[in-house]
């Protein structure tokens, strides 16, 4: 029996656990196999998507679609498995061997092994899949190497639109009379030597049309013009024997009868006989090939005759790499020429003879979601030719136009174009660029957060020498210079800060996306189900919408959530999407994070900024894989000691991260980079963690203190690769730093409290690009040093740096903007001739001693801002256009902005001859490029003047009529699209036109006029306010108020019937909201609004007068809440004011209350002004007691018709420095310890009973020697009567 066990074993069981063995061994080869492998697969499959796009028959492109997800299936199944042995072969890592013979250590060694062998038997299934699928393609569906002339369909469509534009008449083409001049100017002036010059952009600008109509406007000038189409790939001898058969054919000579058979060296040398001493210019249209230049250089003879070369491309490298070229840089079309091109392809010869204004918002509308594109305006406006003729056809096609794009055949070559540089990209960037189509369009995506999401997904490898977010950054370059993204803003410094895809390419990703499976983007207009699996979701609708389209994905791999709502959303995501790398809740509706957190174990990204997420779960230290944590939210946010326990994690980013929690074990995590902002502890303790951190990029400091700065000091002599480093002194600290590390990769520092002195390392700084100093309080700033450092762009002296008298600037060669604000001392400044030479920006601010503008100004050439806010009158009348005595130093500077305190007043003489109706046409006529209008003059503006005035600056994004004499505001204001400023302050306008709905991009809308303004129900779709100031403000339309969700301030809203207090809810950036006439019956609706509302400032609360009592009820914390007015008949106090520890002004007025509790009310940590106003209390007595109300300012007691007293104890009110007692009949005398307080400056004491006011006189009152102390004395018995 004993035999015949073992003998079974030894022929069955034992070659089965060798195999195991050998299978577990080999493992970590087959896992590199199968990587290799990974990148050919997805190779093939991009290749077997371009089979399905070229192919007509709709039955045979089903078919490779079904074999197009199996095959992404097999990938998605690669890539998983690929993750699952890297996760275990680091828990492998963690184990110790040698312990395997404690029990519990062995039966882990075991699962470990069972479930690496588990992986091998997957990769084993993977690798036969992918065989099978592979093949199985080939078999059915060949793929082929496609040239461009086996294009079928798309070899026609592309060569149409690439050829027509060589064969459009001048009258056709609207929009490049500017472009044309430049390059013509270029072309046929300058430089005698040979010159390349080449038009970049984006496929679709009219590059084409544009080089072609300059070509044929120039080519008098030379005496050889040549025109080729550069075929994508092509031939170098072929391009050779295309140029000398145009050249020939040119002279009217036939070409040399071998020209098929020579090869390259003798093709350049027939190309240059030709050539010789012949000034030419050649048009080489849609290069694609960066190394072009290299092929056809020697071609290009340079007998120094003013010969130019023209080259159209969508590659900046292709520029780049020429010697000496000129580079234009194509844009896409204004929005009026946009709308004209759209009407000439759309209307054809009858064109001129429509009535235009009938489809002008459709066609508005059309031209935008083309992104002013011109090849998608072309296209769309042939269809349109064809099958929309009435307005109401445009205005259904504009509003579907989304689904047009998508379906409409006739559409499909706007998008084939586009694609044709998406095929051009390698396999990693093509993944980078699908990235945007997660992302809503028009969205400009911040370039930090992009870069981190392509690391975690795995589209950015290792490089020799450079760290991961470099190789990323490059890869982003590369895109923009493919003219595929573009630059939505830039750092001071030249790096892209933020970037965004246009419309047209926008709709090319979306289609791409919905094909390969690389995302399913679901929102409540444009559900997009992906063909079969998915691997990443884009979630922009309430989470009630999603179960089915969750419940189908198996492999996302990424969720980015912009959705409204995420209530009963997030537990569930966590819960079903295990395998996540990438989770994006920024500006997510967010409140609590699931303890389930923790059961991403792949996750890489992990991003909470913008919600309002209060605290983490402790099983975030289960997150091993976690690269960037942003926990950048609206408040404070706790994070437990957990957190250390993630030793990949390389970006830590808060507003504010309490050191209390990680102070004994932050240095374990040796992979940080990034991290801020570590508020430090008092004992410090962290400090010396921070040591540990040498591989730190990004450290930003709060709260430091004076006994911290040797330790801090040697810490940061431990981060050689510093790159930013951020210090925030404690309140009333004086520190000394010094650092005798080089920090030579240092680009920005930031010191923030009071120095000992100017750290004489600073100017050492190789790198540094920015500078700031703030709260410094120097009398000594080493200026000539600094003015030497060779790459310092950025210098700003804020608010107490320099406590000295002058500033004398030296040097700065490359310094680009100069910021100086709130200096008190700073009484003159001087440039030296030659100094400041590259600055762009100047910003002066609240310097109260200077009183004429710096000397030198006038020698900076290149200064194109100068900001002059908050300056003495003297300063300001100096720099008067009508006859400011130094107007002409600053005459030369294109923007000047002025804001001054007081500015209606000060500004209505300097600027009412600006803006007369007399100086109008000399003076407004000129500006070309206005941006900002502000309006001072004292003359009434006629409707005339001002709807002239919209109609003349169209790209205003600031107008302000504060306080002008203006009745009516003109329809056409809705023609001011760009505008983001508006104000009627003081005006007399009584209602706003419809068109107002048309300022899409408003942010700010001023009209406390004083009267009642009637506010059209457009309002409502300006999407983008974020001010609407009124006194008062009536909704027209007010069940759609909740869908301005950018609202941060409101006031003064008034709704007697309570509509529009229910949909305040949904308002919950909401932090200065102001409300007046509240009926009784609508408080409780108005309690559960401002529970929502967890930023709220400012709350004013004005409550219909009555005698019903009301009874406020907020639930909320309302921690930011910094100012609270209530008017009206309040039941009782409300006790949640009292917990609201940032409250700074509490004013309560008729509320009829018999009990406050002055107490709790003097315990508010930071309390600063307190008013009881008309019928606010209805006791007798007022009782501040000792200890209380430590920062109170100011007191206000005002019309209390019942108080008869106010008790005072020694020890309350300390910080009191001015008291107003109004109107008080009972009260006999002043307050009872009023002596007591030391720091009163002002006592205000009006009309005031007879027997009040004779114990306060100076001659013999009794209690006079209890105000005698105060500096400040006001009283008044009646209006006009102040003694």
């Amino acid at each position: 029996m004993a035999e015949t066990a073992v003998s079974f074993a030894s022929q069955h069981l034992l070659p089965k656990f060798l195999e195991a063995v050998k299978m577990v061994r080999d493992l970590p080869k087959e896992v590199a196999e199968v990587t290799d492998e990974l990148e050919s697969f997805q190779e093939f499959i991009h290749e077997a998507n371009k089979v399905a796009e070229a192919e007509e028959d709709n039955s045979k492109l089903n078919r490779i679609r079904k074999r197009l997800m199996r095959l992404r299936e097999a990938s998605f199944r690669m890539e998983d498995v690929i993750d699952d042995y890297l996760i275990c072969d680091e828990k492998q890592s963690e184990e110790d061997p040698r312990c395997a013979a404690l029990l519990c250590e062995a039966v882990e060694f075991i699962k470990s092994q069972i479930h690496r062998l588990q992986i091998a038997y997957q990769i084993q299934d993977v690798k036969s899949l992918v065989r099978a699928e592979r093949d199985g393609f080939k078999n059915h569906f060949p793929i082929e190497p496609r040239s461009d002339s086996s294009r079928g369909k798309e070899n026609f469509t592309w060569h149409k639109f690439r050829m027509d534009p060589l064969f459009i008449k001048e009258h056709e083409v609207v929009g490049l009379e500017g472009p044309t001049q430049t390059l013509k100017k270029w072309l046929t002036e300058g430089r005698e030597e040979r010159t390349v010059i080449s038009i970049v952009g984006m496929a679709g600008l009219g590059k084409t049309t544009l080089s072609k109509q300059v070509f044929d406007k120039v080519h008098k000038h030379f005496e050889c013009h040549v025109l080729i189409t550069v075929s994508r790939p092509y031939a170098v001898e072929e391009l050779l024997r295309t140029m000398m058969n145009e050249l020939c054919k040119e002279i009217k000579e036939d070409p040399p009868r071998d020209i098929s058979t020579m090869n390259q060296l003798s093709l350049i040398k027939e190309v240059r006989n030709r050539l010789c001493n012949k000034r030419y210019v050649v048009l080489f249209d849609d290069v694609w090939n960066e190394t072009f230049w290299n092929d056809i250089e020697l071609a290009m003879i340079d007998d120094k005759n003013g010969s130019r070369i023209l080259i159209t491309t969508r590659e900046e490298k292709v520029a780049e790499f020429c010697k000496n070229c000129l580079l234009y840089r194509l844009q896409t079309l204004s929005k009026e020429k946009s709308l004209e091109l759209l009407y000439k392809k759309a209307f054809g010869y009858g064109f001129h003879g429509r009535c235009l204004e009938d489809y002008e918002e459709a066609g508005l509308g059309i031209v935008r979601k083309c992104g002013y594109l011109p090849l998608a305006i072309v296209a769309i406006g042939s269809l349109l030719y064809r099958k929309c003729k009435s307005p109401s056809d445009w205005a259904l096609f504009s509003q579907n136009l989304s689904l047009e794009l998508e379906s409409n055949f006739e559409l499909d070559s706007v998008k084939k174009i586009l694609s044709l540089s998406y095929d051009d990209l390698p396999q990693n960037l093509r993944s980078c660029l699908l990235y945007f189509g997660m992302y809503p369009e028009d969205y400009e995506v911040k370039c930090g957060r992009l870069i981190q999401q392509w690391i975690a997904e795995g589209f950015v490898k290792h490089e020799l020498e450079r760290n991961l977010e470099e190789v990323a950054e490059q890869q982003l370059m590369e895109l923009i210079s493919r003219s595929l993204v573009l630059v939505a803003s830039f750092t001071i410094d030249g790096k892209v800060k933020a970037c965004r895809v246009h419309d047209s390419m926008h709709e090319m990703i979306r289609g791409k996306i919905k094909n390969t499976g690389f995302c399913e983007y679901i929102d409540g207009h444009n559900h997009l189900d992906s063909s079969g699996i998915t691997r990443r979701l884009t979630v922009a609708t309430s989470s009630n919408d999603l179960s089915g389209s969750m419940e189908e994905s198996e492999h996302v791999r990424s969720i980015l959530i912009f959705a409204n709502e995420t209530e009963d959303f997030t537990s569930r995501l966590l819960g079903k999407y295990i395998r996540l790398k990438v989770l994006d809740f920024e500006s997510a509706p967010l409140y609590e994070v699931p303890e389930n957190l923790g059961s991403l174990i792949h996750l890489k990204y992990l991003s909470f900024r913008s919600t309002f997420i209060r605290s983490l779960p402790k099983s975030i230290g289960r997150l091993q894989n976690l690269e960037t944590l942003d926990v950048r939210t609206k408040g404070e946010v706790q994070v437990p000691k957990e957190i250390t326990k993630l030793r990949k994690l390389r970006h830590l980013l808060s507003r504010s991260i309490s050191s209390t929690s990680l102070k004994n074990s932050l240095g374990s995590m040796t992979s940080l980079e990034k991290m801020y902002k570590l508020a430090i502890d008092e004992d410090g303790v962290v400090i010396r963690e921070l040591g540990k951190l040498n591989q730190l990029r990004d450290l930003r400091l709060d709260d430091v203190r004076g006994d911290h700065v040797d330790t801090l000091c040697s810490s940061i002599n431990e981060m050689p690769l510093l790159e930013r480093l951020d210090i925030y002194v404690q309140y009333g600290a004086v520190i000394d730093l010094h650092i005798t590390l080089s920090l030579c990769k240092l680009r920005k520092l930031h010191l923030f409290g009071s120095l000992k002195e100017f750290p004489n390392w600073i100017s050492r700084l190789q790198s540094l690009v920015k500078l700031s100093l703030n709260q410094s309080r120097l009398t000594n700033i080493p200026l000539k040093s600094l003015g030497n450092m060779p790459n310092l762009l950025f210098l700003c002296f804020d608010a107490y740096s320099y406590e000295g008298e002058t500033l004398h600037f030296q040097g700065f060669q490359k310094l680009k903007e100069l910021r100086l604000k709130s200096l008190p001392q700073l009484s003159s400044i001087f440039i030296d001739s030659g100094a400041l030479q590259s600055l762009e920006k100047l910003l002066i601010m609240n310097i109260r001693q200077l009183k004429a503008v710096p000397s030198g100004i006038q020698h900076l050439e290149k200064l194109q801002v100068l900001e002059i806010f908050h300056m003495p009158i003297e300063f300001l009348q100096s720099i008067n256009p009508n006859g400011g005595e130094e107007h002409w130093m600053i005459q030369h500077v294109p923007h000047v902005s002025f804001v001054a305190k007081n500015s209606a007043m000060l500004f209505a003489e300097i600027a009412a001859g600006i803006f007369s109706s007399t100086l109008y046409s000399g003076t407004i006529e000129g500006s070309q490029y206005v941006r900002s209008i502000l309006i001072f003059t004292k003359e009434n503006l006629s409707e005339d003047f001002t709807r002239s005035l919209l109609a003349k600056y169209t790209r205003l994004k600031v107008l302000d009529f504060g306080y002008a004499r203006l009745t009516e505001v003109p329809e056409n204001l809705g023609s001011l699209i760009h505008l983001k400023y508006l104000s009627f302050r003081g005006t007399s306008i009584t209602r706003l036109p419809k068109s107002i709905g048309k300022l899409q991009n408003l942010e700010t809308l001023d009209v406390r006029t004083g009267l009642k303004v009637e506010v059209p129900k457009e309002i409502t779709k300006l999407r983008k306010l974020r001010y609407l100031l009124g006194n008062p403000i009536s909704i027209a339309v007010k069940d759609s108020l909740g869908s301005i969700t950018s609202l941060e301030k409101m006031h003064v809203l008034t709704d007697p019937d309570g509509v529009v207090i229910r949909h305040l809810a949904k308002l919950t950036k909401l932090r200065d909201l102001r409300v007046s006439n509240v009926k009784g019956d609508y408080a409780n609706t108005l309690c559960s609004s401002i529970n929502e509302m967890p930023l709220l400032e400012r709350l004013h609360i004005t409550l219909n007068y009555g005698p019903q009592e009301i009874d406020l009820h907020i639930r909320s914390s309302l921690s930011k809440l910094r100012m609270l007015h209530l008017r009206g008949n309040l039941k009782e106090f409300p006790n949640w004011i009292l917990p609201l520890e940032n409250l700074l002004k509490l004013s309560l007025g008729q509320s009829m209350l018999t009990n406050i509790p002055l107490i709790s009310l003097g315990n508010m940590p930071n309390l600063l002004i307190l008013s009881f106003g008309p019928t606010s209390f209805e006791g007798e007595t007022l009782h501040f007691q000792n200890g209380g109300f430590q920062k109170l300012k100011e007191l206000n007691l005002v019309h209390l018709h019942q108080l008869s007293s106010i008790f005072i104890e020694r020890g309350a009110l300390q910080s009191l420095e001015k008291l107003q007692i109004m109107n008080i009949p009972q009260l006999k005398a002043v307050p009872s310890g009023i002596q007591h307080l030391k720091k009163l400056q002002v006592l205000d004491i009006l009309y005031m009973p007879t027997e009040f006011l004779q114990r306060i006189d100076p001659n013999g009152g009794e209690d006079y020697f209890m105000i005698k102390h105060v500096p400040h004395l006001h009283v008044a018995r009646t209006n006009s009567d102040f003694l």
